[in-house]
């Protein structure tokens, strides 16, 4: 939303958002596991 003001007219920035958080949705359900094995690899 701090962005919003340099979209071009015309611009659904509700729109944006929803369609910038929905791969972040399904990955909180299904769990990321690339950020997982990064912290195992530090683990180790």
């Amino acid at each position: 939303m701090a962005l919003a003001e340099h979209a071009p007219p015309g611009v659904d920035i509700s729109h944006a958002i929803k369609m910038l958080l929905i791969p972040d949705l399904v990955e909180i359900d299904a769990g990321d596991l690339s950020c997982i094995y990064k912290v195992k690899i530090k683990l180790l």
